[in-house]
């Protein structure tokens, strides 16, 4: 059941008042289960019939409801130039909410990555990164055991990702500390450059800019 449907406001208030009136008119039953599927039955019908035929496309789960709405409300402005100012203030209010919703959607993956991390679960770790990559399946998804043969089990598969992060994310510590070498000190001449330094390194430049 899609019940993003009912984060746009038209329809969630539609549904609220149909559902309503439907629910006041069911029997009443003294069998539990009976009722139940009296209300589940009405809930599921005038869901139906409600929400519409075309399905929200999947990318756009990060959108609120005030987008959504701001959405609706633009695409019931009537058409023709006398219209065009409402248009293009609604256009510029959604365009900066759409962008909000965009931001904080990816802050709530980075703070979900960052608490899998902390936590070190792995499977955690990979969901995240997942759910925001691509959507459909390309071929170098294509997932291998150590030994080289395919996985075609999406769990063994999401296992193998797991092995994989914390491979990454666990290195051994290191058996002997590193030896940084130590150079000579070189001898250089900080003092203030006399006036005859200046000079031949003022006709050495200029030669080179001719050149």
């Amino acid at each position: 059941m899609p019940t993003q449907y009912l984060r746009r406001s038209t329809i969630a208030q539609q549904y609220r008042f149909e559902l309503a009136q439907q629910l006041s008119t069911c029997t009443d039953s003294e069998n539990v289960d009976e009722a139940w599927q009296n209300v589940k039955g009405a809930m599921l019908a005038l869901f139906s019939a409600v929400c519409p035929t075309s399905p929200i496309r999947p990318q756009n789960h990060w959108i609120s409801a005030r987008s959504l709405s701001m959405i609706d409300a633009r695409k019931s402005i009537p058409a023709g130039n006398a219209y065009d100012g409402a248009r293009k203030s609604l256009k510029r209010q959604l365009v900066k909410s759409l962008r909000k919703d965009r931001e904080l959607w990816w802050k709530s993956k980075a703070r979900e990555r960052e608490k899998a991390f902390a936590t070190g679960n792995s499977r955690a770790l990979y969901q995240p990164i997942r759910s925001t990559g691509p959507r459909k399946a390309t071929v170098s998804e294509t997932i291998s055991e150590k030994d080289g043969s395919l996985i075609h089990s999406q769990k063994r598969r999401l296992e193998r990702w797991a092995e994989h992060f914390e491979e990454q994310f666990s290195w051994p510590p290191a058996t002997q500390p590193v030896e940084i070498m130590h150079t000579g000190q070189w001898n250089v001449n900080l003092d203030r450059p006399s006036e005859e330094e200046i000079k031949i390194y003022c006709d050495t430049w200029n030669i080179v800019a001719i050149g």
